[in-house]
C-alpha cells in the first residue's frame, strides 16, 4: 500500500423529504469516485443505500456487504 491513498469524500447529499433525490445522490457519487479508477468504500448509512450505490456501478460488482443486525 505504499502509493495507495485513503481518502474521505464525505456525505452525499441527502433530501430528507425526498428519498429519490438523496438516491440519485448517492448513485452520482458512486460513479464520480468510479470514474476517477477508484475502488469506493461505503461505509455507515441505512440498508437501504445499497442499491443506489450498486446501480452506479456498470461493470461487474466485487463486494463484501456487512450487516450488523442481530
Amino acid at each position: 500500500m505504499e502509493n495507495d491513498r485513503i481518502v474521505d469524500t464525505g456525505d452525499a447529499d441527502r433530501m430528507p423529504t425526498n428519498v429519490k433525490c438523496t438516491f440519485d445522490n448517492i448513485t452520482a457519487m458512486t460513479r464520480a469516485i468510479l470514474d476517477r479508477g477508484v475502488m469506493p468504500v461505503i461505509l455507515g448509512g441505512h440498508l437501504a443505500i445499497t442499491h443506489p450505490v450498486v446501480r452506479a456501478f456498470t461493470a461487474q460488482l466485487p463486494s463484501i456487504h456487512f450487516d450488523a443486525h442481530l
